[in-house]
């Protein structure tokens, strides 16, 4: 069962203008309402970039729930990785490789609001 949140409204309005209403991992523009009002990935959520760092406002990023979702409880280099990480399962890989093909090197993902810092 999902604990219930303790961040105020104003709190909220301050993580959600960080990024001037995008997801700080994907950069999609966000919408403030509820499950029931509002359809599909772009519902804005509270994200904590450290699942263990609390509530404070510099531990908190806006992401939509798709990226929400899929980060769970991953810490921000789990989820680059995790993202980054080819398609292949290692049987696949081990094949591929047995027959002389070399998988290209993967890039680390680079989530939308490290671009925006420089």
């Amino acid at each position: 069962m999902k604990k219930p949140s303790n961040i105020s409204n104003k709190t909220r309005m301050l993580v959600y203008e960080k990024t001037g209403g995008k997801c700080w991992y994907c950069g999609t523009e966000l919408f403030i309402g509820t499950y029931k009002n509002i359809k599909g990935q772009n519902i804005f959520c509270v994200e904590h970039l450290n699942n263990y760092g609390g509530d404070h406002i510099d531990n908190l990023l806006p992401s939509c729930r798709r990226c929400n979702t899929l980060k769970r409880d991953k810490t921000l280099e789990e989820f680059r990785v995790w993202l980054s990480a080819p398609s292949f399962s290692e049987a696949q890989i081990w094949y591929l490789k047995s027959h002389g093909i070399e998988l290209p090197k993967v890039e680390l993902f680079v989530f939308w609001g490290e671009n925006q810092n420089g």
